[in-house]
């Protein structure tokens, strides 16, 4: 996640502007998960992607 996300707008953590790496340490896990996953579908081809 961390050379995949480029900036995160609008969350705090603790008070403060979260950063890719605040948000892997601190941050809510569910959206961490999230992120990730995200990341993933973008780098990545899903099954009927690869059938083509």
């Amino acid at each position: 996640m961390r050379w995949g996300v480029e900036a995160i707008e609008g969350l705090k953590i603790d008070g403060a502007p979260a950063c890719v790496e605040t948000m892997i340490a601190s941050g809510p896990d569910g959206l961490a998960r999230e992120m990730a996953e995200a990341v993933h579908a973008e780098l990545f081809l899903n099954e009927d992607e690869r059938k083509n």
